[in-house]
This record gives structure tokens, C-alpha cells and sequence, in this order.
């Protein structure tokens, strides 16, 4: 089952007894286990119907006998257990996989976990009779159409390109953007349409920066900086992929702010016809007087070539990343 399927489910009352949730979308996870909770517990029996418990250090005996204690003033109780992946007591597991083997059906059992192997005991028996979720990392289009629906939670609209710039700015990690947004929402205060404006103002500034400073020092032929940008971008948690485009996104800008300057355009025409923050433009036409033409074709021909390198090959991302800044360099 997908985290769509969940969903729907769960807004149609169809909530079993067993699932496990697993996957590295944190954001995702908690929201649908909110889900579970509104619709199964109430705000007078929620103190006694929700039980969440670490599987690390807790005492799996007493996690069976909640599990199969009768809800009060209610029909179900929930019960989350986190970690169940680093379980380690092997009579705590058989005592779990016998619970699931027939669990009750007037609770509602969450395991959490995060990298795990199907193959195992437990979760062929949770698979048997329960449900299985994946929270994986979602792809653009589900982003762009998270983002959509979220803003609509705050009553709220944004722009093609304000979803856009969010994503290439933050990636596709949902808490992440998450914590964006209601900064971004903070700051917009009465408006009721999120721009693109809006996001470079509060997110931009941070990566802007960032990228900035790699750009100038491949400009500068430096090296040794070049990768000391790249390793501080990549150690932030961005992902290859997005740091790829954001430096393609870079030099699209320097080579586009070339072309209009050597047009006779002034800076803020040119800030106009780009689409960047007027107080970016004077960086971007820096940069660009640091790149000749064949520089900047040649550098697009060898992102492309990474580009592929990440999406198909099995290399180290930050070895294709250190590649790309050492050719750019050189």
C-alpha cells in the first residue's frame, strides 16, 4: 500500500488493527498516524486510548498486554511503537510476532521503523496480516501537488513558479518544506497568494548565498574552495540532484545576464527579463564577466553528463559532484 491508498482509507473510516510504517518521509508518516488518531480517539478519551512506546527500551510484555487491553469510552485505542527496527530482545520479537499472528481488533498497532528487510519474521507476519506502508522520498510532480494542497490548509494559494523556487530551493524533503512554508506564510502576512517574490525573500538568501560563493570560485578557477562550497552545501543535507540543479540553474542565469549585457539591457532590465531578485543582479553580471562563452557551453555539456551519472550510475553522488567542479575548474 501507498501513502495515497493510507489516505483514502483512513478518510473512509477503513483503519485496521496492524500496519507498519517505514521510510525515510518523517513528515508523511506522522501526518497519516494524526489521521488515525482524530479519527479513533476523541479529546475525552485520547489520554487513555493513545499509547506511544520506543520498542528500544521498552518492555515488549507490557506493549502485548496494552495492545490487548479494551478501550475506555471509545472503540479503539491506538498504540505506536517507534524503532521497531532496532528491536534486539529475540523473546520480545517472538512475543510480537505471535500478537500479530491475531491481533486485536479493538486496537490499532503502528510499528515505525526505518530501513528495514521484509524477509524478516515480524514483518512477513505484519505483511500477512496487517498493512505495510513505504514513506519514501516523493518525486517532483507529488511535491508540486503537496505543496498545492498544503498551502490550501491555510486557506491560502501559490504560484507555478513560488512551488517551483520552494522545491529547487529546499528539495524534496517534506518536514523541510514544511518548516519553509509557515515561515514563508509568517511573512506574507494578509496576502492571500503565495509568490515567488515571497520565497526567494525568506528561503532564498540562505542557498542563494551558497551557491554564490560556488559559482565564484569555479569562476575564479579555485579549486580547492570549489569544494569546500560543495562539501558544505552537501553536508547541509541537500540532495545531489538539487545541488545539480541548482548550480545548472546558476549558470543558465550568468550566461542569460551575458547575453543581455553584452545587448546594451541595464542591470535591472536584465534583473526583469531573468526573473531574480533585483538585489541579486549585480552578483549574477559579476559572475558572468568570469565565463566566456565556450566556457559556459562546454561547463552545460558536462553537467548534462553528470546529470545522467547521478539518475543511472552507481558512483558516489559527492565523487560525480566533486567530478563536475574539478572539470568546471579546469
Amino acid at each position: 500500500m501507498n501513502y495515497s491508498e493510507l489516505i483514502k482509507k483512513i478518510d473512509k473510516g477503513e483503519i485496521g488493527p496492524l500496519y507498519l510504517f517505514h521510510g525515510v518521509e518523517r513528515f508523511l508518516i506522522d501526518e497519516a498516524i494524526n489521521k488515525i488518531i482524530a479519527r479513533l480517539t476523541n479529546k475525552d478519551n485520547k489520554i487513555f486510548n493513545l499509547t506511544t512506546v520506543d520498542a528500544h527500551d521498552a518492555d515488549i510484555s507490557v506493549i502485548i498486554d496494552n495492545a490487548r487491553t479494551l478501550p475506555f469510552l471509545g472503540d479503539r485505542r491506538v498504540l505506536i511503537i517507534k524503532g521497531i527496527d532496532e528491536i534486539k530482545n529475540l523473546e520480545g520479537e517472538d512475543m510480537l510476532i505471535s500478537y500479530c499472528s491475531s491481533p486485536s481488533l479493538s486496537t490499532c498497532l503502528i510499528f515505525i521503523a526505518g530501513k528495514i528487510d521484509l524477509r524478516k519474521r515480524l514483518y512477513a507476519v505484519i505483511t500477512k496480516n496487517g498493512e505495510v506502508v513505504h514513506f519514501n522520498r516523493q518525486y517532483e510532480n507529488q511535491v508540486m501537488s503537496w505543496l498545492y494542497k498544503r498551502v490550501g490548509d491555510f486557506n491560502l494559494k501559490i504560484t507555478e513558479e513560488a512551488r517551483r523556487s520552494l522545491w529547487e530551493m529546499v528539495g524534496n524533503d517534506l518536514q523541510r518544506l514544511n518548516n519553509e512554508l509557515e515561515k514563508i506564510i509568517t511573512y506574507i502576512g494578509d496576502k492571500t497568494i503565495i509568490r515567488r517574490d515571497d520565497v526567494e525573500e525568506v528561503v532564498g538568501y540562505i542557498k542563494v548565498d551558497s551557491i554564490f560563493e560556488l559559482t565564484d570560485a569555479i569562476g575564479e578557477k579555485n579549486v580547492e574552495k570549489g569544494l569546500g562550497y560543495l562539501h558544505n552545501i552537501f553536508s547541509h543535507g541537500e540532495p545531489p540532484l538539487k545541488i545539480l540543479i541548482m548550480i545548472i540553474r546558476q549558470f543558465r542565469l550568468v550566461w542569460q545576464a551575458k547575453v543581455y549585457k553584452e545587448m546594451g539591457y541595464s542591470p535591472s532590465d536584465i534583473a526583469k527579463r531573468i526573473k531574480v531578485m533585483p538585489y541579486l543582479i549585480s552578483r549574477i553580471i559579476e559572475q558572468s564577466r568570469r565565463f566566456d562563452e565556450e566556457e559556459l557551453k562546454l561547463g552545460f555539456y558536462k553537467m548534462l553528463g553528470r546529470d545522467i551519472e547521478l539518475k543511472t550510475s552507481d558512483s558516489s553522488p559527492l565523487m560525480i559532484l566533486e567530478s563536475l567542479i574539478l572539470d568546471l575548474c579546469n
